[in-house]
């Protein structure tokens, strides 16, 4: 008896930051391309076809269409932002307390 069938396997191909529509915030993530495989005995023997590729979230776990990943991160550029004003403030500050 010699046992055949179709299974879908999930290949990692990139896994980086982005930024989650679903949190709102930036995380981590990994785009994985689903494709189907003819198996014998259950071995994979014969790639077919390749059905899709998905973005999938750490934080929350969703999956989205690979389109997301056009969306500019500005994850750097937010930490960037967030340290500016306070450095001129501390410059400005250090020389009122020193007159003191």
């Amino acid at each position: 008896m010699i046992v055949f069938g179709w299974r879908t396997r999930f290949a990692i191909l990139w896994e980086g930051m982005f930024a989650c529509p679903y949190e709102r915030q930036h995380r981590q993530a990994r785009l994985r391309e689903a494709r189907r495989w003819f198996t014998l005995f259950w071995i994979p023997v014969i790639p077919l076809a390749r059905l899709g590729r998905a973005v999938e979230c750490s934080g929350c776990g969703l999956s989205f269409k690979e389109q997301v990943l056009a969306h500019a991160t500005s994850a750097p550029q937010a930490q960037t932002l967030q340290l500016a004003p306070t450095a001129p403030l501390v410059q400005t500050a250090s020389p009122a307390v020193a007159g003191r």
